[in-house]
């Protein structure tokens, strides 16, 4: 996870302030240690966190300006022989010898002229090595003088984990949810001492503090987010873990997925009278629905399953298309487009269209019900039906004889 500067400087502040003034009041006890040199020292405090660079501060001032440093010794604690030295005796006070026990530090230690005080740079310090450091230093004719480093290590979170409600680990998604659901999601930090500060963020914003340790070495932060709105889609959610204000804080982000249903769908085509045997151009639209919905077209009860159905997208608006041909019997069926989202139960929607299919007149002529073919005598009357289907109505109706109308 990168920060810039200035959020991760914010970021400590809020996490760690109140965790430095614990850590400080815990160690800025007085420690006495008996030198043989002079009476009972005060002791500088030294926080440093494992694994990361610590500065061990030796005041180097001459007592007075004719007075110059010829050696620097370090020692730990009731140790007879010095870990590092600094030598300036057969040079300038600033370009002495450096020797580092390489059975302690080794290279990982450097003496600083150039700071005020001067400073012992230890890298990559480790969790045996905090404890009690004296600093000797021996003038061209000054007295000895001697300061004391008590060297408190702070070993960071090793990891985090962000466990959902039923136990199982969130890697990077979460979800998918739905709208309105309420989710409930737990960072477990493991590793550090002291215990560190476990919070959740919402993108930059801290959301929730309230930590709790369950097991030895093991804080967890649990939060509940919700409802849960379409807004919150891709929303990052952050964990982090830290016991300090120096190394980088151990996190864990998920990012919030989320589905949708569809909120309108609309059959788009102009809702005029269609003429039976025309192949038609009908579509529909379905906005809203994430991921994207199924689109079907019903006419009355049946499912226009055998139309070629031709789909496009654009944003969150997916576009139907199929061929319609009506038939004479379509005319008043209902056409239905719907749209609805798999992963919602009951998420279907739909628009209809009451078909008005417009057909020219079909005819079917028959002797009236009381004639017989077979018995019409010559000069008797004749009765006919004529029997038509037309949408819309015939507004005339003629008779033909021959070429007599």
């Amino acid at each position: 996870m990168m920060y810039n500067c200035n959020e991760l400087s914010d970021r400590r502040f809020l996490l760690f302030g109140t965790l430095l003034i614990f850590l400080q009041t815990r160690v800025l006890t007085s420690i006495k240690l008996h030198t043989s040199t002079i009476s009972p020292l005060d002791t500088t405090q030294v926080l440093a966190v494992e694994g990361h660079q610590s500065f061990f501060p030796c005041d180097l001032t001459p007592p007075n300006p004719d007075e110059a440093v010829y050696l620097v010794l370090w020692y730990k604690e009731d140790q007879g022989e010095p870990l590092y030295s600094y030598d300036a005796r057969n040079s300038a006070w600033n370009l002495g010898a450096r020797w580092s026990d390489e059975f302690q530090f080794g290279s990982r230690a450097y003496f600083e002229l150039s700071s005020s005080p001067a400073k012992m740079r230890v890298e990559n310090i480790q969790k045996h090595e905090a404890g009690i450091y004296r600093c000797r230093v021996d003038f061209k004719s000054a007295p000895t003088r001697n300061s004391l480093v008590n060297v408190s290590l702070i070993e960071p979170p090793t990891s985090t984990t962000i466990i959902d409600f039923r136990g199982q680990e969130v890697k990077t998604i979460a979800g998918p949810y739905q709208q309105d659901s309420i989710i409930t999601l737990t960072c477990v930090s493991s590793g550090g001492d002291p215990s560190p500060q476990v919070t959740w963020w919402k993108e930059n914003e801290l959301i929730d503090q309230s930590y709790e340790k369950t097991y030895q070495h093991v804080v967890q932060n649990t939060i509940k987010i919700g409802p849960l709105s379409r807004s919150d889609l891709g929303t990052v959610l952050t964990c982090l873990s830290s016991n300090n204000n120096i190394s980088v804080p151990v996190s864990s982000r998920v990012t919030i997925d989320m589905v949708f249903p569809a909120v309108d769908v609309s059959i788009t085509t102009i809702g005029q009278p269609l003429s039976a045997g025309t192949v038609y151009i009908l579509s529909c639209e379905a906005a809203g629905s994430r991921p994207d919905p199924i689109i079907s077209w019903w006419l009355g009860s049946d499912e226009l399953n055998g139309e070629e159905q031709v789909l496009e997208k654009n944003k969150d608006i997916v576009k139907s298309t199929i061929y319609f041909t009506p038939s004479t019997k379509d005319h008043g069926k209902v056409l239905v487009c719907r749209a609805e989202n798999p992963h919602i139960v009951d998420s279907g929607i739909e628009d209809s269209w009451t078909l008005t299919v417009y057909y020219p007149p079909r005819l079917n002529l028959s002797f009236g019900l009381s004639m017989n073919a077979e018995l019409i005598d010559e000069g008797k009357d004749v009765y006919f039906m004529c029997e038509i289907e037309a949408n819309p109505e015939v507004y005339k109706i003629g008779w033909r004889h021959g070429n007599v109308s």
